[in-house]
């Protein structure tokens, strides 16, 4: 199921999607709180993503048992206002309101919070995750790590990415000719190089920057449920040994 959204954001109205879990994962629990995944989209895209691919990995998620949230930056899709206008810091701002939009939905297990992003959304995603606590994981898809022109505002990402104390995945293709893999490992250092969290790097042969092979996409959504998937296990079999 998907729920049609409009979120504020101080003068701008984000148009957003809330994708459920399947109904029959739903049916066998239906007071269950979900864990929610919420997507950053790329330079000048909307939500649904090039080839469709935040709806198709909404829905492979969906089958999986997550929810995920995707929406419109400001001036892009059916959001208004303008594309860009303020910069990451803008971007980074619309992002926290998206997410005190889910924070307080009964759904949404709040222990189990991942932001996700694609491209210069992957940027912002790890900006946001630097300095919101409530993003448990992080996951970017050919982030871009060194924003050029004034899209970067006044934030340097690098230089507040490590703040981030949680796990990270990091996802790139091989072939990716707009944002070169090499922008994934400058993340991979910045994650490296702090005290607490993990960090995973992931490179996908042959795939470019918006996974368009049907076969590239699928691995990516595939090796990010599992991840995730892994990430609870491990803190459920922590849990068990503390008792």
């Amino acid at each position: 199921m998907e729920l049609s959204l409009a979120i504020r954001s101080n003068d701008v109205r984000l148009a957003a999607s809330l994708h459920y879990p399947v109904h029959n994962i739903v049916a066998e629990k239906p007071h269950c709180r979900w864990p929610l995944i919420v997507i950053c989209q790329g330079l000048a895209s909307n939500r649904i993503g090039v080839d469709r691919l935040f709806v198709e990995a909404a829905d492979f998620w969906g089958e999986n048992g997550y929810l995920t949230l995707t929406f419109d930056f400001a001036g892009c899709g059916e959001s208004t206002g303008e594309y860009g206008a303020g910069g990451l810091e803008d971007m980074v701002a619309q992002t926290r309101h998206v997410l005190d939009y889910a924070w307080q939905l009964e759904s949404v297990d709040p222990s189990r919070i991942i932001l996700l992003g694609h491209g210069l959304g992957g940027t912002t995603a790890a900006l946001t995750a630097a300095f919101d606590k409530r993003i448990k994981s992080l996951v970017l898809w050919a982030a871009i790590a060194e924003p050029l022109g004034d899209t970067a505002g006044v934030i340097p990402p690098l230089r507040h990415a490590g703040r981030f104390a949680g796990d990270v995945l990091l996802l790139h293709g091989m072939d990716d000719i707009v944002v070169p893999v090499n922008q994934c490992s400058l993340f991979q250092v910045c994650y490296w190089n702090r005290s607490d969290g993990k960090c995973d790097k992931i490179i996908l042969p042959k795939a470019d920057h918006t996974f368009s092979n049907s076969g590239h996409r699928r691995r990516l959504y595939n090796e990010t449920v599992h991840w995730l998937n892994n990430l609870e296990k491990q803190k459920k079999d922590r849990e068990a040994w503390t008792y």
